[in-house]
């Protein structure tokens, strides 16, 4: 996806003041149509998405009926979803579905029930100058809000700080007045997309522009928390934290804002593995921030890996982020009382092209010295 826009941004100097990329007119056969909805499809790569303003965010969709409390509700709109074709491209493009979503995150106050997430319905394509079809927008992070408590969403997409749009690895967080909190790659024009955090003052109803939080080009798997200040009980704070690659392993690092997602600080450093500890490698991944709505304190698990085993590990910050020590779980039995095993389900076995976690039926395959299974229904 990121290597996706970057070539899309290459081409960005070709496109015209309002997004389109110059080239012929889409054919009348060349269309895209939308799933779920009614009426006749719209015109090929001239969605409504290519004449956003950068900083916007698309309207709502309309509210749909409301559900029994005991019912479960689609969250995302499936009107929204699209399947676009151009027959007469060179070569020819019979499919493109953006109809997927995936990484949903929720957060709740009072009657306000925010969900973010990852979807391919914001996407729009073009037909460049020779006929080819290419990207022109990517709003890749799409929003559903309620405020009857759950029982109807309405629908849109997140808003970007520039470039061709949003992309992945959302969050959402609320503060204890009800402001909600989002977090996401946003594109720019720039070598590395920033991590973008938007707020919400009506209840995840509109949303302000986008800050860059953080800019590393070596980020993935943020995450975003909003609680007290442990110091300053009257002030929320929000935090992001993410994973930071460098030559032989990463680390564990964290911006925090004191004056709701106006500003942000310089990044710190959450974890960074000292490579001599037995037991654990270089590599930490997957951090997750938690504020105690009533201490302050903030906590970040993460997940510590090696070759053959994943651990959970813990730290804390009773100063706002400013130091961390790690948490001793105290389990019996465990080597190491600051680490947990990461236990997944199923068995370690060789699918032929990868490997993955399995639950299996059948007898083990594996050839003669292998040391991974394979098993075969």
């Amino acid at each position: 996806m990121r290597r996706s826009l970057r070539t899309a941004a290459t081409l960005a100097a070709l496109l015209a003041p309002h997004g389109f990329l110059p080239g012929p007119e889409p054919e009348e056969r060349d269309r895209v149509r939308p799933f779920g909805g009614s009426g006749s499809p719209a015109s090929a790569a001239r969605l409504s998405v290519a004449h956003l303003p950068v900083g916007t965010s698309l309207p709502f969709t309309a509210t749909r009926r409301p559900a029994p409390a005991t019912e479960d509700v689609q969250v995302n709109d499936p009107s929204l979803d699209r399947a676009w074709a151009f027959p007469s491209a060179a070569p020819p493009v019979e499919s493109i579905l953006c109809m997927n979503q995936s990484e949903s995150s929720l957060a709740v106050h009072g009657s306000n029930v925010v969900v973010t997430y990852n979807t391919s319905a914001g996407y729009s394509f073009a037909l460049d100058a020779s006929g080819g079809v290419i990207g022109n927008r990517y709003l890749a992070v799409g929003f559903s809000t309620s405020n009857d408590g759950g029982r109807t969403f309405r629908s849109g997409f997140l808003p970007q700080i520039g470039g061709l749009g949003t992309y992945l690895d959302n969050a959402v967080d609320v503060d204890r007045n009800g402001r909600f909190y989002a977090m996401y790659l946003s594109d720019t024009a720039g070598p590395a997309a920033p991590i973008a955090v938007t707020r919400s003052d009506d209840g995840g109803s509109t949303w302000n522009a986008p800050v860059p939080a953080a800019t590393d080009p070596r980020t993935d798997k943020m995450f975003l928390a909003a609680g007290p200040d442990p110091i300053h009980r009257d002030q929320d704070n929000v935090y992001v934290t993410w994973t930071s690659f460098f030559s032989g392993g990463s680390s564990i690092r964290l911006v925090r804002s004191r004056d709701g997602a106006k500003t942000f600080s310089e990044p710190s450093v959450v974890y960074k593995p000292s490579g001599s500890e037995p037991g654990f490698g270089t590599f930490v991944t997957m951090s997750t921030p938690f504020v105690d709505g009533e201490t302050g304190r903030l906590y970040v698990a993460f997940v510590h890996a090696t070759s053959q085993t994943w651990w959970v590990r813990l730290v804390k910050s009773e100063d706002a982020g400013e130091t961390f020590s790690l948490v001793n779980f105290g389990f019996p039995g465990t080597a190491v009382p600051t680490a947990i095993s990461a236990v997944q389900p199923g068995h370690y076995a060789d699918c032929g092209s990868s490997k993955f976690w399995v639950l299996h039926s059948g007898p083990d395959t594996r050839p003669s010295g292998g040391t991974i299974p394979r098993y075969r229904q």
